[in-house]
Order: C-alpha cells, then structure tokens, then sequence
C-alpha cells in the first residue's frame, strides 16, 4: 500500500489510498463508525452491476450479456452498440441538458462540457456557467443579471436603474424625459415633461400619468372613493370596476356620471341593455338568463341559417345553402363550403372517391383509365392519377394502410399521383408521375423492390429505378420498362429470377407480360415473340433442349431443377405477333387476326383439345372469319380474354369460376364471346378473374371473387360482367322509393323483380330525389326541379292533370333548396324561404282556403316564407321554419298537427312547444322533429307504435318525446314507421313492422312500441319506402330491409308473411333482413 504505517492514524484521503481503481477510492475518516484502525473507510467499488472493471484503463466497462445499460439512464452503453459515453454514470447521456457547473462535466456525450444557460432569453449566456477552457482558463458567460432580458454586454443603456451594458456602472450617461412630480405619488404631469441626465439627483417620475399631479390620493391604480372625483385616472368619477361606463346599483356612489344599472360590475359584458349573449349570464341585466331571441341571434353567423343557444352554449342548427357545419364546432359557424370541398361534397361527410374533385356541391364521376389484376385483388389508375383497388387485403397490398378485405373499389390513400399500376399475389406497385416506381403490401418474395423484407407501415420507393413508363406484374414478381426501352425486373418466379431489386432483363421490347415462372415479350435484341424463365411445361415455345436451372424457393425449404433460359429465346419466328400475354404455366399471343399459344394446355388455354402440352406454337384464324380484329390480349392463371376492336371481349380456357363470361361455369372449346352489352376499351386477366374498362371509364369484373376482388361487395363468384361498386357510391336513399342518389347526382333504384340497382335517366346531377305513391321529383344541382310518373291529381306540377305516365318535365319555379314529395302531393321550398306546393288537395294539402285541386299549379303557402325545409305526409304537410318552429297543415284529425286541436286546418298551424328543431318528417297520421341535442318528438295517431313513447301512448295531439333515442343525427318518417340514426352510427327504428322494415321479426312483431336497434347495421343516412328501408352504409354501401317480394330490399324474397285484418282482406309481405344492394 502508498498509505502510512498500520499504527499510525490517516489525516488526508491518500494516507488511505491503496493504489487501486477497481475496489474505490479510500477515504479518511476516523469518526466513521466504520473506520478501521488506521481511521480508514473502505471505499464502495466505482463500477455498477453488470459491468466489469479494468484496472488497467482505469474504467468500467458494461457486460452486455448481463446488461446493457447499467446506470439505467436509458442509453445503451457504446460497448454494447448504444451511445451511452459513460454507462456508470445516470447523469451522462445523449440529449441530457448540458449544465453550469465548475467540473467540466459532459453531460450529454457530445463531447463539449459549457453549461449554456439564458433564462432572460437575451441570447447571452449566464456569467455564473464557467468551465475550463482548452487553455486551462475558465470560459464564462457574460450575462451579468440572468433573470433581465435587457441586460447583457451586448445591452443599451437605459434609465432604469440596472447596468444594462453589464460593465459595472448604473445609468451612465443616459439622458432621460421625467414629468414633475409634485404632489410626490410617483406619478409625474404629462403636461411638464423635464428632461436631465439620469444619474442627477431629482423627484420627478419617469411616467406621466398623473390626471392630478397636486393630489396624491388621485393617481393610476389609487381606490375609486365616493368623492366626484376620477381617483384612479381611468376616467370614470365612481366606481365601475369591469370599465364598461354602468355601475352597480346598490352602489352608495348615487348621482354620478354612469348610470346605475350593472348587475355584475365583474364583466364588462353586463349591464342594462348589452346584447343577450349565449353564456349562460344574465348580459341585459333583465332577470333572464340567455333567453332564445337575443342569444339566438348571436348564434347565426357565418353562414348559419338557424343557429341556437342551448345550455350556454351555440348549436347550429342550420346551415345556408352551400355551406355546413362539418367540425361541429359553432364557434365558426358553417365553415366548409360544400360546393368544392371533396371531403364534404354536397353535405357533411359525403366524401368523393378515389380523390376525385367536388364541383357544384357534386362528385365528379371518377373513370378508370387503366387496370391489373392480381390473383384475389384488382387495381386501377383513374383519370386524377388516384390508385384505387380492391379484394384481399391481408397483407396491405390494396393500400389503404390497413389489412382488412375490401370487395369494392376504394381510394388507395397511400400511393401518390400515379400513371400506371401492377398488381402480384400479394403486391401493388405504381408508376409516379415522375417515373419512380412505389410498392405496398407484402415484401416477400422481394416484389417491393427493397433489399430488406420487413413490414413496411409505408410504401417503399423500388430501389434504383427512375423513368419508369410502364409496368407488369407476375405471381410474386415485377417487370418495368424505363423511357429508355430497358426492362427491368425485381421479386422471385421458379427459374425465372431471385431479385429483391431490380436487375435489367432485356431492352427495346414493345409488348411484355409475367407470369409465374416465365416472361414473354415482343421486338428488342430478339426479332418477334421471345421468352425467358422456366420451361417445365414449354412456356418458352423454343421446342430445343435447355439446360437445367437450379432454383429455391425463399421462404419454404422447397427447390428443384427446370430446364430454363436466363435469355431472351427466340419463339417460332413464324409468329411475327406483337401482343403478348402470358399465364401461369403458357403463353399465347396474336397479331390481331391469328392466335398462337404454348406451354401447359391442362385447361384448353391452347385452343386445342387439353390435356396436352404445347412446344411448338399453334397458328389458329379467328372463328368466325371476319370478326373484329384482337386489340389486347391478357391471361389469367388457366384463361385467356381479348379485346375485339368493336369493344366486345372473347375468352378461352378455364371456366370453372366463370372467369369466360359466358353466363356459365361449364367447359367450353374455343373463342366465345363474353355475355356483356358495354363496349370495353381495356383488359387484363389475372388468377380466375377477368376484369375490363369500358368506354365510359367504368370497371367490370367477372369470376372467382372469394377475396372480392369482383368489387361488387359480394364474394359470390359471377360469371358474366359486373360493374365495379365503389366508384359512384351513394350519398342518400330516397324517401318513399328503393333508389338512390350518388355523389355524383345519378339517380339509381331497384325492384319490380330486378334487386340490382340500374340507372334511371330521367334526370342528373340531383341533389334530392322524393317518391310519392306513383310519381317521382328530382331537385338538380342548379336548382331546377323535374318530376315524372303519374300525374292524375298534377303532382307532376306540369299544370296540367292527366291519368297516364309521362316522362320528366320541368316544374316551374324559381330556384329551390328543398323538395318532398307523398302520396299525389309534392312541395318544394325555395331560396327565398316560400313554400309551393302542387298536386293533391283532398285534405287542404295545398295550403289554400279550399280543398280545391289547383290544376298541377304549385301555389304558394300563405304566411310562410322563412321555410328551410319541407315534408309531405299522406295527407297534411309540415315545414321547418328558420326559427327552429314548425308549421304543419292539412288533415289534423289523428292530432298530426300538433297543435293540440286535433283538426284540420286549411292554413299552417304553430306544432305546440318547438323551438329548436333541426329536421322535421310527415308521415301517415303522424309527425316527427328531430332537435337541436338530437331528441326526437313525435305527435299524431301511435297506435302501430309510430309514437316511440310505449304501448299505452298511441295518440298525442302535442309532440311527446320518443322513448330510448339519443343524439340522432338523422331521421326517417314514412308512412308508419319511423328510424333514426345517432352519433354512433346506430339505426333505431319503431312503428310499423309488419314487413319487417323496422328491423324486427316481422313473424312475431307486427309493431315496434319503443325504438330498437335494427342490428347490424351502421349508417351514416336512412330512408326507404312505406315498407322497405334503406341506409348508406359507413363503407358506403346501400343495406335494405323489409319487404322485398319484387327486390325492393336487394333480393328477391318468396318466403311470406300473410295478414288479416276484419273487412279489409288479406295482404302478404315477404320481409328481408338487413341485405346489400347490388350496383351501388
């Protein structure tokens, strides 16, 4: 030991020292308990656990195997791959907060050790940070007071008392305005500025606020007294303690200047005659807390139609034409403009598809321009640039950025403007705008082009690509042709190429295609059809010996032998044919009037009787001689489909999934044509489905679809020609028919034996269509309203009435905002808030002094002209008005008046205790509101349960509210039956069920007494017909229920429900649960 002799006691630390590092450092002292007999401490080792100690650096050094991080700062140490400079010290590590500190210490690794600090903000550093510089000197800040932004050496001087330069001295040479300050309150006259230098002895003050400078009880900030007198230099000669000119009236300060009349002297907001404000305070000092006129008032602004203040705070109820309250927030009013905005298009949530833009408050219908299609998912590039797929998703390929199946077509979010798309088992790649290549969905295999295979949360650029025109997608692998005619290839086929990035192939070739283990194309270094790859089943239509390529499959303890060529191979030169498609084990290809196929003819894909297999390539005409000329030819896994120049497609091959389009799903020999009307421009195969674009811009698919990868939201494999859903989806169902309104204005309905929706023609760009019993009215985007059907009673609004159905006609009115249509009776408000209405008048229907029909004239309703909406029972009429009222009139004999009467009346009637109300509905002898806070009333005749409120409520002349309903977003009322939807996207439905268009078992509940949930379904908006209702899915989708005997639920239905009633006779109705309607 370097201490001293054992009987001698230690007076310093080194008298202890034993010389070495690793068992600590000794210390001295003799008071410590623990001390030995020399007074020495035995020192605590300097290295923590899981760390090793070196003597000979000096230092510890961390076990990785035990720990990584012994200090547990949450840095790794450097020794086992982290960043942690010292891993036996808790307070050294990257990003800790370098401080001041006298021993140099680097606490954030980096490896500077000054402290910097600024609390002042000044961006000088404190003068108390000094380390030791390189020098042996220590480095100081030069901020002499820390705490004050306006001291530093860098500072100006300024009368104020503090050494602002930091050199030592106060105030000097500062020269500086003061007031005199007579009266000594530290407030000087404005009106006797003096000006001296700083330093010089004086009693006058820097600011002149004084209003009195020969009094020190009047000065800024002095106590209002009773005295006349402005004390505090605000002003006011009383006390008003929130400013706002009015005083408290029990203040004792009477016959001041500022009236007495202030109920709260804390808010400046209050006093007699302020403006009521939504704030749950009494701001007019009138004993009345936001009462509805005057708050309300403040509530409409930007925009807003109708706006309420409920419980202190603003809720908008309606919004102007055009405009919507999107973020629910009334602080802004109505905020979007729904004319352009493609998330809100139209109305809240109603967002365009596949990133196609909002014109005119309408979706611009999207149009597929080009597609591929995988083995159990499809894509395609639409007229924007957007992607939009759909089919399996397991593994993310439809890129979305989730894994959930998608059977319709759906804005791919993840990939940007593109100009053409791919698509492999379980991959989707697309060309951007800018020629680089971008992948999502699995990286097995390495079809992502990538060099690592990871679950990527991103799409991945394909390394090394750039210039890219066009691509092709195999089973699990990629082939794209760059501007500068090179092909280049990435991902893994039996013999073809194990690549996760892309190598070059071959270039100059004018027509290409992958398959499974094989890739053909047409011209480049080989004159006509060449292919390369795997040969197993001749697929390279060479007919020579090859030699034997040994492969491995990546991912599965599989390999084996094929004969192969890495080359390019010339096919029977003969063929001189320019389109190429190749499949999973051949190839065929055509120069528009011939066919030639080789390789694997299991499936009769070779045009010749199977099984067999082809080496040699077959030549065969065109059966019959003459038909269109081949445009395009693609290949599936076992068929193959081509385009005719007269847009008809021709098939061969497999059909076990109707992937021909024949109409079956039985063998055929030879060419036939696929059972289709539309006119195709495009095609491609893939798998056991065949998908087209027709000449419109609208994709159809047909065969297998267990993945949905037909994208009609089904998985019920087709085989004939299937629109796409997805591209126009619905935005509403109409009320009082089975159709529907798209986003972009086209009308589509169903029924009458078809359950599939088809286009109807009479009008576009709608933005409302209404039903009544026999006649149809249509409100366009511009304002205009048509209608068509029957016109018996001039609900057509022609002025003319005739039995007979007519086509669509103009009504004439000025521009409209709102139409409904029941029964022989439509109404319609306009721009200006007047109500017209025309058709039947039995019941005074048309708001006239008579029950006189008016001829098909739409009249105006008499003393109504704030309307922003309107609804057509089967024989009274209600209307929204923009106070949040509502009128009704008509027959009021079942109390749908609401009143209180229970009377008819031929002029509109106030609905008793309303004033909030967001959307009114007229049915069969009964009336529903749906309020601001999404309550629903309901008054009127209950007794199939119409009123919502129990067994024993079945008849209510004033609203009653509906039982077990909350924060309804929207509301359904048809004929008996009555559905919301709530803030969940919940539907409840009560009333009439007797063909289950409630939602319950209409075998055992005829009537729905209290709202049920119909399960489910989530939805975003409802309506429907007297006994079928539809709603718009949250996927978009049209789900029906109730009777569907004619498919007016989506499906035919032969199972029926038979009722009696005494005299009346017997009906049937055959109920449907809950079904998705096809075409939408």
């Amino acid at each position: 030991d370097a201490g001293v002799p054992p009987d001698d006691m230690c007076e310093r630390n080194l008298d202890c020292d034993d010389g070495l590092f690793c068992n600590g450092a000794e210390r001295c002292a003799p008071a410590n308990s623990s001390a030995d007999e020399r007074g020495c401490v035995v020192a605590e080792a300097p290295c923590l656990q899981g760390q090793t100690c070196i003597e000979a650096s000096l230092s510890c050094r961390t076990t990785c195997s035990e720990t990584e991080d012994a200090d547990d700062d949450g840095h790794r140490a450097m020794v086992c791959g982290g960043d942690d400079c010292d891993d036996s010290d808790s307070g050294r590590f990257p990003g800790n907060t370098e401080v001041c500190d006298v021993d140099d210490r680097d606490e954030d690794c980096d490896p500077s050790t000054y402290g910097f600090r600024d609390l002042d903000g000044d961006g000088v550093g404190d003068a108390a940070c000094c380390n030791a510089g390189t020098d042996g000197e220590p480095n100081c800040g030069r901020d002499c007071d820390d705490a004050a932004p306006g001291v530093s050496p860098t500072g100006t001087e300024v009368c104020d008392g503090l050494d602002n330069d930091c050199d030592g001295t106060l105030d000097e040479g500062v020269f500086a305005t003061f007031y005199r300050d007579a009266d000594g309150d530290g407030f000087g006259d404005p009106t006797v500025p003096v000006a001296h230098a700083c330093t010089e002895a004086h009693s006058d003050a820097l600011n002149g606020f004084d209003c009195d400078d020969t009094d020190d009880t009047v000065r800024p900030g002095a106590a209002e007294l009773c005295d006349g007198v402005d004390n505090n230099c605000d002003g006011l000669f009383e006390r008003d303690l929130d400013h706002d000119g009015h005083l408290d009236p029990s203040s004792v300060c009477a016959g001041g200047t500022a009236p007495l009349d202030d109920c709260n002297d804390f808010r400046a907001d209050t006093y007699a005659g302020a403006p009521e404000l939504c704030d749950r305070v009494d701001n007019d000092c009138d004993g009345r807390i936001d009462e509805r006129v005057d708050a309300d008032a403040t509530c409409s602004t930007n925009q807003v139609d109708a706006g309420f203040c409920i419980s202190g705070s603003c809720e908008v109820a309606l919004c102007e034409a055009g405009a919507g309250d999107c973020n629910n927030n009334a602080l802004d009013g109505c905020e979007t403009d729904l004319s352009s905005n493609s998330l809100h298009c139209g109305s809240c949530g109603t967002a365009c598809p596949l990133g196609e833009t909002c014109t005119a408050g309408l979706c611009a219908v999207p149009t597929a321009t080009s597609l591929s299609v995988g083995e159990g998912h499809a894509c395609v590039v639409t007229s924007s640039g957007a992607i939009g797929c759909w089919g399996e998703n397991s593994d993310g390929q439809l890129g979305a950025g989730t894994s959930e199946m998608r059977a319709y077509a759906s804005h791919s979010s993840r990939f940007g403007e593109s100009s053409a798309v791919a698509v492999s088992a379980a991959t989707t790649c697309a060309v951007a705008t800018d020629g680089r290549v971008f992948c999502d969905g699995s990286s097995l295999y390495g079809a992502r082009g990538v060099s690592v295979a990871a679950n990527y949360a991103v799409v991945t650029e394909v390394l090394g690509l750039t210039q890219a025109q066009s691509i092709r997608g195999g089973s699990r692998s990629f082939c794209a042709t760059r501007e500068d005619g090179g092909v280049w290839c990435w991902g893994w086929g039996p013999a073809l190429f194990d690549s996760r990035v892309p190598v070059q192939i071959t270039s100059g070739a004018s027509s290409l295609d992958v398959g499974w283990d094989s890739l053909c194309g047409y011209g480049g270094p080989v004159s006509g059809v060449w292919c390369l790859g795997s040969d197993v089943f001749g697929q390279l239509g060479n007919n020579d010996p090859l030699p034997l390529c040994t492969w491995r499959e990546p991912t599965l303890p599989v390999s084996g032998e094929d004969p192969c060529s890495s080359t390019p191979l010339a096919v029977d030169p003969s063929h001189a044919h320019p389109l190429v498609a190749v499949g999973e084990s051949f190839a065929c290809s055509t120069d528009g009037q011939s066919i030639a196929c080789w390789g694997d003819n299991s499936d009769g894909q070779g045009l010749v009787t199977p099984p067999s297999v082809i080496e040699q390539p077959l030549a065969l005409g065109l059966q019959p001689p003459g038909s269109p000329a081949l445009t395009a030819l693609s290949a599936g896994r076992d068929h193959v489909c081509a385009l005719r120049a007269d847009g008809s497609v021709v098939c061969w091959g497999a059909n076990d999934q109707g992937q021909l389009g024949r109409g079956t799903t039985g063998s055929y020999g030879g060419v036939g044509s696929a059972n289709s009307p539309a006119r195709f421009a495009s095609i491609d195969a893939g798998g056991d489905t065949t998908c087209a674009i027709d000449e419109v811009g609208q994709p159809w698919c047909w065969g297998r679809n267990a993945q949905g990868q037909l994208g009609d939201r089904t998985t019920d494999s087709r085989d004939i020609p299937t629109a796409v859903t997805g591209f126009d989806t619905a935005r509403a169902p109409v009320r009082g028919a089975p159709c529907a309104v798209l986003r972009s204005g086209a009308l589509r309905c169903w029924g009458d034996g078809d359950p599939t929706a088809s286009p109807v023609t009479e009008t576009d760009q709608n933005h409302q269509v209404t039903s009544g019993a026999r006649h149809t009215c249509a409100l366009r985007g511009d304002g205009e309203v048509w209608c068509w059907g029957w016109n018996e009673f001039g609900q057509l609004g022609n002025e003319s009435i005739a039995n007979g159905v007519f086509p669509a006609s103009r009504v004439t009115l000025p521009p409209t905002t709102s139409l409904s249509a029941n029964a022989n009776t439509t109404c319609a408000v306009l721009t200006s808030g007047e109500v017209r209405c025309w058709g039947q008048n039995r019941n005074g229907q048309l708001g006239l002094d008579t029950t006189i029909t008016a001829g098909g004239v739409p009249t105006g309703i008499a003393g109504l002209d704030d309307a922003l909406s309107v609804s057509v029972g089967d024989t009274h009429v209600c209307a929204l008005r923009r106070t949040g009222g509502v009128v009704c009139w008509g027959a009021g004999g079942a109390g749908q008046l609401g009143n209180g009467l229970g009377a008819d009346s031929l002029t509109p009637v106030a609905v008793s205790s309303l004033s909030d109300v967001v959307q009114v509905e007229a049915g069969h002898d009964v009336s529903c509101a749906r309020r601001v806070g999404g309550s629903v009333y309901c008054w009127g005749t209950g007794t199939n349960g119409q009123l919502g409120a129990g067994a024993n409520r079945t008849f209510s002349p004033t609203p009653i509210q509906v039982r077990d309903v909350r924060n309804a977003t929207a509301l359904h009322l048809v004929s008996q039956t009555a559905c919301i939807v709530d803030d969940l996207a919940e539907v409840y439905c009560w009333g009439h069920n007797v063909a289950g268009q409630a939602g319950a078992d209409a075998f055992t509940t005829e009537r729905l007494f209290l709202a049920a949930r119909v399960p489910g379904v989530l939805a975003t908006r409802i309506g429907g017909s007297p006994s079928t209702t539809c709603a718009v899915g949250l996927d978009d989708a049209v789900r029906c229920w109730g009777d569907s005997y004619d498919g007016d639920a989506g499906v035919v239905i032969t199972v029926c429900n038979s009722t009696c009633t005494p005299g009346g006779g017997c009906s049937a109705t055959c109920p449907a649960p809950p079904t998705v309607v096809r075409g939408l």
